[in-house]
C-alpha cells in the first residue's frame, strides 16, 4: 500500500502480508469494483478475507417482476459473487437480506450487530466499506453502520486500519463532494485483468462505455489512480483511522 498526505511508510500498516481483512460492501459487485485488487494481493500473500454483504442488490430494479423472479435474480447474483471469490483468491462470502435501495428503512441497530458479529467471529486487522461521499444511500448506509460497529474500544483492539473504498458508477458522481483518497494499493496488468474478469461474472451490471461499469472504464479509473501516485494501476481508498502497530 502507498499512503499519501506525509503519512507514514511504517512496515506493518502499509503491507498486506498475512492480513485479515474485512469488506462490508452494500451488494454484491461493489466488492470487485472498490477493492477487487486488493483482495487479490491479500489473497496472493497469505492473508485471509471476507466479504459481508448486507444486501441483495437486485429487488429495486425489479418494479414488475414476480417474487420469483426477484428471488432467482437474487439467487443468481449470489452465484456471481461466489465465482467472482475464486477468481480473487477464494474469499469468505456472507450474505445478508437488507433490501436494495431501502436500507434506511430497517432497523439500523441490527445492521450494527450483523457487522459486530462478523468483526468478533471473523477477527480482522483491517476493515474497508463504503465511502460517505457516495450518491448510493445503500453505500451511505453500509458506511454509518460500519463505524458505529467498529468504535474504537478494546473489542475491536485487532482492527488497526478502517478505510473506505470508491464504486465506480457511484461514488464519482458525487461531484460536490468527491471521494480524496490517502493510501492507494498499485496493480499489475495481472491484478487488473483479474479485477475485470470477475466483475464480468456479474454480467447483469455492466454497461458499454462510456458508463464506469465497463472493462475500459475500470481499466481508466484503475490507470488514473495509478497516476496519483507513480504506478501504472491502482485502487484508492480513504483512510478514516489507523494505528502503527
Amino acid at each position: 500500500m502507498v499512503p499519501t498526505n506525509g503519512m507514514s511508510t511504517t512496515r506493518s500498516m502499509i503491507t498486506l502480508n498475512n492480513q485479515r481483512i474485512l469488506v462490508v460492501a452494500a451488494h454484491p459487485d461493489d466488492e470487485v469494483l472498490g477493492c477487487g485488487g486488493l483482495l487479490k494481493i491479500n489473497a496472493a500473500n497469505g492473508g485471509r478475507s471476507r466479504v459481508l454483504f448486507l444486501g441483495e442488490g437486485s429487488s429495486c430494479r425489479s418494479r414488475t417482476s414476480t417474487t420469483n423472479d426477484i428471488e432467482r435474480a437474487v439467487a443468481e447474483r449470489q452465484e456471481a459473487a461466489k465465482k467472482a471469490a475464486k477468481l480473487l483468491g477464494g474469499h469468505e462470502v456472507v450474505f445478508g437480506d437488507l433490501a436494495c435501495g431501502r436500507f434506511h428503512s430497517s432497523p439500523r441497530i441490527e445492521t450494527n450487530h450483523v457487522i459486530e458479529s462478523n468483526v468478533d467471529e471473523f477477527n480482522p486487522s483491517i476493515v474497508l466499506t463504503h465511502s460517505n461521499n457516495d450518491v448510493n444511500l445503500d453505500h451511505k448506509a453500509a458506511y454509518e453502520s460500519t463505524l458505529m460497529a467498529l468504535r474504537p474500544v478494546s473489542s475491536n483492539a485487532r482492527v488497526h486500519t478502517l478505510a473506505t473504498f470508491e464504486v465506480m458508477s457511484s461514488t464519482e458522481w458525487n461531484t460536490d463532494c468527491p471521494f480524496q483518497p490517502n493510501l492507494f494499493v498499485p496493480m499489475s496488468e495481472g491484478h487488473l485483468e483479474t479485477k475485470i474478469e470477475a466483475m464480468n461474472c456479474y454480467a447483469t451490471e455492466l454497461r458499454p462505455f462510456p458508463f464506469p461499469r465497463s472493462p475500459e472504464g475500470i481499466r481508466a479509473y484503475c490507470t488514473f489512480r495509478g497516476m496519483q501516485v507513480g504506478q501504472k494501476y491502482a485502487e484508492a481508498f480513504h483512510i478514516i483511522r489507523s494505528v502503527v502497530i
